[in-house]
This record gives C-alpha cells, sequence and structure tokens, in this order.
C-alpha cells in the first residue's frame, strides 16, 4: 500500500488480475488492512494517471484477516493451472483417439504392475491386509480381457519408497492399453501425448519438439562405454565396468541387473532432448512380451529426456503360462489376473507416463514444485 497525502493506493487481487484501490485518508484503511488480507469494497471505476485500473472507493470492510505472511499465490496459481492444463489435453488426445477412460480399486489385495513397496493397511470389513496400488496395470489388463480395447486410467498411485528430487511416494500416472496395438504404436502415441500437451500448456522450459531418437540400451552403453555390450556380456566384466566409473554394484547383482544399474547411470541420467530406449532384457521387464526377433529382449521402450524418465511401453505379455512362470520368480503372484488371462487376452499395447515429470519438463520446476502441497513436506 502507499499514502501521499491525502489518498491511500492499495493493490486489490483475485483471480481474475489487479485492481487498484483509491482511498481518502479518513477511510481508515491503511490502519487496518493488511497485505494478504480479504476485503470487499465499492466505488467508482476509474483509470489512474498512469493508465492502471483502479476503484475510487466509496465503501469498504474486512471480510477476513491474514494472520500470517502469505506464501507465493501466483506461482502457486500458475503450477496448478497447468497441471489442469495437462490432464484436460491427455484426456483429449486419448479421447479423440476413442479410448475409454476407467477407474480401477485404489485400495488392492495384491498390488501389482510394478516392481515397488506398497503402502499397507488392515481392512476392518473385509478380515485381510489391504494395499494402495502401486499401478494400475494389472486391473486394466483385467478389463482388455472383459472386451475393452481402448482404455486408460488418470489418477494417483502410491509408492512406500524415498523421496527426491524426482521420486514422491505419491504421484500422478496414466497408463493406456489398446488391443491389437504393440510397443511401436505406443510409441507413437506417446510422441502424440506429449505434444498435445506441451501445445497446450503454450510450450516448455525443456525442448520436447521434433522426432525422438530410438536407441537401444546395449548400443547406448556400448557409446558411453567405449566397450561392446550385448544381452550376453558376462556379469563379470559388467561388474569391472560398474567398479571403473564408481557405481556401487552388489557381488550377487546378476547380468540384466548389471546392464539395468549402468543404464541408469551412464545413458539415462545423461540424456539431453527425449530419446525412446529399446532392448531391455527381458529379465527386467516381467510383464512385457519377449522380443519375436530376439528373445533375450523385451519388446519395451522406456521414454527418457534430460535425464529424467517420463513413461515406458511395450507389448504385453498376454501367454498366462509364461506370465505364472516369470510372477512365480518374483514371488508375486496374483491369481485374479493369472485367471483373467487364462481366459484369453488378445494382442495389446500399453504405456505409462508420470504426469507430475512431465509437469517438471513444462515448467521447469522441481518434482515438489509441480505438486499442489509440495509433496507434503510442510505447509505450502
Amino acid at each position: 500500500m502507499r499514502d501521499f497525502g491525502g489518498l491511500a493506493f492499495a493493490p486489490l487481487r483475485d483471480a481474475t488480475g489487479d485492481l487498484q484501490l483509491i482511498l481518502g485518508r479518513e477511510s481508515g484503511f491503511t490502519a487496518t488492512v493488511r497485505r494478504g488480507d480479504h476485503v470487499e469494497a465499492t466505488g467508482e471505476r476509474t483509470t489512474s494517471r498512469t493508465g492502471e485500473p483502479s476503484l475510487r472507493v466509496s465503501g469498504w470492510r474486512l471480510l477476513s484477516a491474514a494472520l500470517r505472511p502469505l506464501p507465493d499465490r501466483p506461482a502457486v496459481r500458475a503450477v496448478l493451472t497447468t497441471r489442469a492444463t495437462v490432464l484436460h489435453a491427455l484426456r483429449a488426445t486419448l479421447d479423440r483417439a476413442a479410448y475409454t477412460e476407467v477407474e480401477t480399486p485404489i485400495l488392492q489385495r495384491a498390488p501389482g504392475g510394478a516392481m515397488a513397496r506398497p503402502f499397507t493397511t488392515y481392512g476392518n470389513a473385509q478380515h485381510r491386509r489391504l494395499a494402495l496400488r502401486v499401478a494400475p496395470e494389472l486391473y486394466l489388463k483385467r478389463l482388455c480381457v472383459a472386451g475393452l480395447d481402448r482404455i486408460y486410467e488418470l489418477g494417483r498411485v502410491f509408492r512406500n519408497e524415498g523421496v527426491s528430487a524426482r521420486h514422491s511416494p505419491e504421484f500422478t500416472l496414466l497408463e493406456a492399453y489398446r488391443t491389437g496395438a504393440d510397443h511401436a504404436s505406443m510409441r507413437v502415441l506417446a510422441h502424440r501425448l506429449v505434444q498435445d500437451v506441451v501445445a497446450a500448456a503454450g510450450g516448455a522450459a525443456r525442448d520436447l519438439s521434433g522426432p525422438w531418437s530410438v536407441c537401444t540400451v546395449c548400443g547406448a552403453l556400448s557409446e558411453a562405454l567405449g566397450e561392446e555390450v550385448t544381452p550376453d556380456t558376462p556379469a563379470r566384466l559388467l561388474h569391472r565396468w560398474c567398479a571403473r566409473h564408481g557405481i556401487p554394484a552388489p557381488s550377487e547383482m546378476d547380468r540384466p541387473a548389471l546392464i539395468d544399474l549402468l543404464y541408469a547411470h551412464l545413458v539415462e541420467a545423461r540424456t539431453g532432448a527425449p530419446v525412446f530406449y529399446t532392448g531391455f532384457p527381458v529379465e527386467l521387464s516381467p510383464l512385457a512380451r519377449a522380443d519375436r526377433a530376439d528373445p533375450r529382449l523385451a519388446e519395451r521402450w522406456d521414454l527418457v529426456a534430460y535425464g529424467i524418465e517420463l513413461g515406458t511401453g511395450c507389448s504385453e505379455l498376454t501367454d498366462p503360462v509364461e506370465q505364472r512362470r516369470r510372477l512365480a520368480a518374483r514371488g508375486t503372484l496374483d491369481e485374479d489376473f493369472l485367471a483373467a488371462l487364462e481366459r484369453g487376452m488378445a494382442p495389446t499395447g500399453g504405456l505409462g507416463i508420470g504426469v507430475d515429470r512431465l509437469l517438471m519438463l513444462l515448467t521447469g520446476k522441481p518434482l515438489r514444485g509441480t505438486l499442489p502441497f509440495g509433496g507434503q513436506r510442510g505447509a505450502p
């Protein structure tokens, strides 16, 4: 607020913009109102000498007093507006492509779809242990079996793991599935989704334009290491390269896990413009179909941009016998899901995109800066 002799000037702000209040000193406004207070004012609309829209106040009242300093409201509003725009754009693109939005259970008996530690609770009515979902994947595939050929879900998932600049225990995830599709056609959909989001948001802090490269994991690792890497590279060599680059690797770690570890440190973390990485060892992708040209690998891709994994997609594994074998090897059997697969699932492509990480690239903010409540680390 500014006080000039017999007049006081105060900025009034709401979601529609700013309006300057012009008041007489006798109004008592400057002695009563503080920054952040909610006020109601009446008067005559006018324009200041500098052309600023103003209201010559004839009456006012205090609606609500602010007892603490205001947070950065414009910045918070901008993030929330961008988030709403992103969610709307994702839905609009999928709706135009004839996908049906569905909802699946958040409380699950056997959380699956991702290798992640769940939040658990006890259902008093069910008399059993329950968990918050770590991914909606297995339920969405059951809907594919039931005959829904193009579906998606956009919602929150929960993983009881670490918190960092790129990880939150709860986050917004898009998953989409289409019967008759495969990993290649889902790459096309992922590109279209991101491009439509960037257009709707009016641009991005990071360059996400243009066609994106497609590169194999072993090819990218070979370039990063200056050594030839193949799906059959012995674990002893992979351990040696980890040690050379200062990457801690437990001695019991096997070849697929070592390839994944080297990829995370030397490829994913160093990626700039968006790249689809393909050719992951099949052991790392228990829900993806083995590559028809090379069964050592999975028909799967990861979309990485500026060191951030934005999403993943694959040709879904539809063989119930092979799926049971893989899940049993990991100790994560879901009999309801497997029973659904045994009824027959058509060839299907699927993808997942992390909405919060996409917002990071759109806004240039860290993960916490894209969340309405900052990851629950305290008051905003």
